[in-house]
């Protein structure tokens, strides 16, 4: 906890999780590169949760039979992702350099919608598009609270406390809600329209699912990137604007 109205400290989860063990969490939760945090935290369960050698052997020889799959689930998001962003599949599979074939089988093995349906269906529709519209207008708030005062750390926390926003979206959503409420009484009277875009996008959210799909998810991560995108620019106009203003 960190002992301000109760807001869960999700580095403190963590450190519990690995109490025990010879994982430097502190070093794992410092560290910026995801493949490396991903390592790091996959050797902490084992390590950390299975005290038995002959029990973690066993559990390290079947997370390397379910790896392949679980790593063509996430290949199979980063081209949904592209997909949903208005791309062909081509162009998708050019970028991550795959062949059209093998990006096909993606979407399909994992029940992606194709441009053709997304033109039925649009993403803008689904909840994981609306959730990321809220996580994109939260990051880049975090983001103008840390620039006006560091020691806020709201970004850290942020993605601490999102890390895992697919598995609980709607619990997610009201941690996040409750740690901005304490953040922003720290900046009486500033970011308003920041704050606006943010309550905004909450009051769209509408009722969320248990737990975001592939699917869902691919919609989340396009949302969130468009919204930063577009707060971003309205900021360089708005700055630009001012700027010329004698």
């Amino acid at each position: 906890m960190t002992g301000r109205d109760d807001v869960v400290d999700e580095p403190d989860a963590i450190r519990e999780l690995f109490e025990g063990s010879d994982v430097d969490v502190d070093a794992m939760l410092a560290d910026e590169d995801p493949v490396q945090v991903a390592i790091d935290y996959v050797q902490g369960v084992l390590l950390g949760r299975i005290a038995d050698p002959v029990q973690r052997w066993k559990a390290v020889a079947a997370l390397a039979d379910a790896l392949p799959a679980a790593l063509d689930r996430v290949r199979a998001l980063c081209v949904g992702q592209l997909v949903a962003d208005d791309q062909s599949v081509a162009d998708a599979a050019r970028q991550l350099g795959i062949s059209r074939q093998r990006a096909n089988e993606l979407l399909k093995g994992e029940n992606h919608p194709t441009p053709r349906e997304l033109k039925r269906k649009p993403a803008e529709d689904e909840p994981g598009y609306r959730f990321g519209i809220y996580l994109g207008a939260a990051s880049y708030l975090a983001e103008a609270m840390d620039k006006a005062r560091p020691t806020t750390g709201a970004r850290r926390q942020l993605t601490n406390m999102t890390m895992h926003a697919h598995l609980q979206p709607a619990g997610t959503h009201a941690r996040v809600t409750q740690a901005f409420q304490l953040w922003l009484k720290r900046f009486p009277g500033r970011f308003r329209e920041l704050r606006a875009e943010l309550e905004q996008a909450s009051a769209d959210l509408g009722d969320l699912p248990h737990t975001l799909s592939l699917e869902q998810q691919s919609h989340m991560f396009v949302a969130q990137s468009k919204t930063r995108l577009r707060l971003a620019a309205e900021h360089k106009r708005k700055a630009g604007q001012a700027a010329e203003s004698p």
